[in-house]
């Protein structure tokens, strides 16, 4: 069972770069334009997964972004230390640069997710542009054969209507979070920002990492995830100190 805006609006919202921080209000009067926070796109999709309905100390990571040679190899490897899965949010353009890295991903256990082709900021793009870019994602899965999920999330989780109606009309489930590292305050070390995450989870919590930092293509990105790898290891330790659990985002 997933929490939507019927049952809950518990959690975080815009984790949009390191150091930017979290917001649980609905639509700012004169700020963003975009969905900046867990209650508005949930306002927007209300049958999007917000927080997963369990009363188990059950939590669900999520990457975004990869895959990324730089980053996701290493953080594959801390998930295979710790033993524990996640689902990864992978961008089209990333996948068929990457594909073994994907490959890997999927053979290891892990869930392999949309998140669009080109990363493009989806609540800007007419109705055609945003079925484009779902779909060319999932052309690319396909090509590659690897195992589709059925879950998707749009970069940043930045939404509308149309974006709920064209993820909907291809049979995919949207999936925001509550809980972002990335949202930390920069200032934070990597062991810090990962506790500090591990102890905000609640149970149903869905976290959200990066270990895709490098994009070409029409929305291009550098970003350094050095320190979300480094906060990983911390997260996880603390989490099982906890006694939570982490299970694979359900479709």
């Amino acid at each position: 069972m997933i929490i939507g805006r019927r049952q809950s609006l518990v959690g975080a919202g815009a984790c949009l770069l390191a150091g930017i921080g979290v917001s649980v209000a609905g639509p700012p009067a004169a700020a963003s334009p975009h969905t900046s926070s867990l209650a508005w796109r949930l306002a927007i999709q209300p049958d999007a997964i917000g927080r997963v309905a369990t009363h188990r100390r059950m939590a669900f990571l999520t990457f975004d972004d990869g895959p990324d040679p730089d980053y996701t190899p290493t953080v594959l490897d801390i998930l295979a230390r710790f033993e524990v899965p996640a689902t990864f949010f992978m961008i089209g353009r990333n996948l068929q640069a990457y594909p073994e890295l994907a490959y890997t991903v999927a053979a290891r256990g892990h869930r392999i997710a949309n998140h669009t082709q080109n990363h493009l900021w989806l609540d800007t793009l007419p109705d055609q542009a945003v079925r484009a870019e779902l779909g060319a994602w999932e052309d690319s899965a396909t090509a590659l054969r690897l195992p589709n999920s059925g879950l998707f999330r749009p970069p940043r989780g930045w939404t509308n209507a149309t974006v709920g109606r064209e993820a909907a009309a291809l049979g995919l489930r949207t999936a925001f979070w509550t809980n972002c590292l990335e949202a930390q305050p920069a200032a934070l070390t990597a062991r810090a920002a990962g506790t500090a995450i591990a102890r905000s989870v609640v149970p149903g919590s869905v976290l959200l990492l990066h270990d895709g930092g490098h994009l070409d293509g029409p929305n291009p990105q550098s970003i350094d995830r050095g320190r979300t790898v480094a906060a990983l290891p911390y997260l996880l330790t603390e989490l099982q100190r906890r006694r939570f659990a982490l299970g694979l985002l359900p479709a």
